[in-house]
């Protein structure tokens, strides 16, 4: 499978304009290289339809404008508007982000959150129909950065 980079679409935002790619699973990973073998891998299992990889620069541009908002206040009726906030923060860190498009009737969800471990993965996040589920237990860095106490 071709790994592609990032490009934040406007599927990929919810109606107030907030990171929501449904149908789809973000995930932050400690450097350039474990993302990198972490695409390879999981682009390699049944039911992952596309894998694209975000740099720390890549996310800044995408979420810094929204993230500013959310600092200076602007409500949000989930939580999707903190985990922007949080994937700045660990990009800050130099995590880069992995962005799988899952055939949710094919995935064997359980190798692919393995294979996320496996690399480091901080925290990645499976973006259902009205919820958001974690996929990897998340370290407490990456818990920090959600609270804003990193």
């Amino acid at each position: 499978m071709t790994i592609l980079p990032f490009h934040l679409d406007d599927s990929m935002l919810s109606v107030n304009q907030t990171f929501y790619p449904e149908g789809c699973v973000f995930a932050m990973l400690p450097s350039a290289d474990a993302a990198e073998r972490a695409a390879r891998a999981l682009g390699a299992l049944a039911g992952i339809v596309e894998v694209q990889l975000a740099s720390p620069q890549t996310l800044v541009a995408a979420f810094q404008a929204r993230a500013a908002q959310i600092r200076d206040g602007l409500p949000s009726p989930g939580r999707e508007a903190q985990f922007e906030v949080r994937f700045l923060e660990l990009a800050a860190r130099g995590e880069h982000g992995v962005l799988l498009r899952v055939d949710h009737a094919a995935v064997d969800t359980a190798r692919a959150q393995a294979v996320l471990a496996a690399h480091g993965c901080s925290v990645a996040y499976h973006y259902g129909r009205l919820v958001i589920e974690e996929w990897v237990s998340p370290d407490r860095r990456a818990e920090a950065a959600a609270a804003g106490t990193l």
